[in-house]
């Protein structure tokens, strides 16, 4: 005796199958762009200036953080951002605190956007006027990962 499947069946498993490919794609393209915006993040802001007043804690580098967020079947949300719960404003005994204003506010939230589109504050900022782009040029590598990704896993 034969089993039949219906068309309905046959759509599901299908259905289930692409889903799996996809959440595979999904994982791929979060921890390689991670990787991506690290590494941009690194080569257009850290790697442009050696500090001579403070030292680093490079908590902005390890709050990049990916997750996926699957909606629905086949439907995939990639996120990849800076956790600012991973960094941490602290007064210290050096001229320069960490992720802190001369206010002696914790300076985090804006820290990303002055990185990204420009370091602007007092005169004796080293960093005032230094841009990194960090975002956007992960943006455009990553638009094109996933479109070719996507195109040689599914066809």
């Amino acid at each position: 005796m034969v089993k039949k499947i219906n068309i309905e069946q046959q759509l599901n498993i299908i259905l289930k199958k692409t889903d799996k490919q996809l959440q595979d794609i999904a994982d791929d393209i979060c921890k390689t762009v991670k990787i991506q915006l690290q590494y941009n993040l690194k080569k257009h802001w850290y790697d442009t200036y050696n500090p001579k007043s403070y030292h680093r804690t490079w908590e902005l580098f390890n709050s990049i953080t990916g997750k996926i967020i699957h909606k629905k079947l086949g439907d995939f949300e990639i996120i990849v951002y800076f956790d600012t719960d991973k960094i941490y404003a602290v007064e210290n005994d050096d001229f320069w605190n960490y992720h802190m204003g001369f206010d002696k506010q914790a300076f985090i939230d804006g820290l990303i956007s002055s990185i990204e589109h420009g370091m602007k504050g007092s005169r004796i900022n080293p960093r005032r006027g230094d841009v990194a782009h960090m975002v956007e040029f992960t943006q455009d590598w990553a638009n094109q990962y996933a479109r070719q990704l996507l195109k040689k896993k599914l066809l």
